[in-house]
């Protein structure tokens, strides 16, 4: 079912799967709800599936003047669980890349509605790698950068971050670049630079603290070939080891569509757990 999301005149679509308790899960970039395919198949019969194309992605409103920063996504997020009726649900929230920095600031004003949170491949810290700041300084570059937002320079941007270059995973790129329409390169620029731009650097400067102070059951789902958050999630488990986590060895970036049956048996481990048992899964490896 395509339900319709209405955040400051714009449209925020968002497919919603299954009946039971809810799953929303969050895309990054340059993604869409196409990422999560494989995800809502495996878990529509036993869960509510929500997946969200965020504002400015897939087949939701692309506004040019919109300013694209986690606090605004944190914004369309609390309008989702409001106008599908979520509020009075334990909630489940998994979340991918830039998706992960809206989920944790979401969950701190809300971790009453909170069930779990699980975090796959994300953002914690400002510019922790080399990779960072060369994406950076690469995207803010004229020329350069609208040849890597063309959809051949995506597609291959997303290619070289994928372990699996199987059928399967191309195919799946292919159709989540296809699903963005339409998506004028200035705009996926915006998408990228701007939410880790000025208060977005400010705001993972902390990100980390925040995350570990949530009074919610967090996990870590973490891909060792993924050159862009690896590190970022390792130096989240070296400062607090006592986060739940599970490594998929042999997978890069983007998690869903790199191992998705690897994926999806760690979300079923996760969702089948009683309350206050996460720490029976620490240290998973897939």
């Amino acid at each position: 079912m395509i339900r319709n999301i209405s955040y400051h005149n714009h449209t925020v679509q968002v497919i919603v799967e299954g009946a039971g308790k809810p799953v929303l899960l969050l895309h990054g970039w340059p993604a869409n709800a196409r990422l999560w395919q494989a995800q809502r198949d495996c878990l529509k019969d036993r869960f509510q599936v929500i997946t969200p194309d965020w504002l400015g992605f897939g087949q939701s409103d692309k506004p040019a003047d919109h300013l694209y920063s986690f606090q605004s996504m944190k914004q369309i997020l609390d309008e989702i669980v409001r106008q599908l009726h979520l509020e009075g649900e334990k909630l489940t929230i998994v979340a991918h890349d830039i998706g992960g920095p809206a989920a944790i600031l979401w969950a701190s004003e809300h971790q009453e509605k909170l069930s779990r949170l699980v975090m796959l491949n994300t953002l914690f810290y400002d510019m922790q790698t080399p990779l960072d700041k060369l994406g950076h300084f690469i995207f803010g570059l004229p020329g350069i950068n609208r040849l890597q937002m063309s959809n051949l320079g995506l597609k291959g941007l997303m290619l070289n971050l994928l372990n699996n270059k199987k059928k399967s995973g191309r195919t799946a790129i292919h159709e989540i670049l296809q699903r963005h329409i339409p998506w004028p390169q200035q705009l996926r620029l915006k998408t990228i630079l701007e939410p880790v731009d000025g208060e977005g650097r400010a705001l993972l400067s902390s990100l980390a603290e925040t995350f570990t102070c949530l009074a919610v059951e967090k996990y870590l789902v973490v891909a060792k070939q993924d050159p862009l958050c690896y590190r970022h999630m390792q130096k989240l488990q070296e400062q607090y080891p006592d986060i739940p986590a599970f490594t998929i060895k042999n997978c890069g970036h983007f998690i869903p569509i790199d191992q998705p049956e690897e994926l999806n048996e760690i979300l079923g481990q996760i969702l089948a757990l009683p309350a206050g048992k996460a720490q029976t899964v620490s240290d998973g490896v897939v």
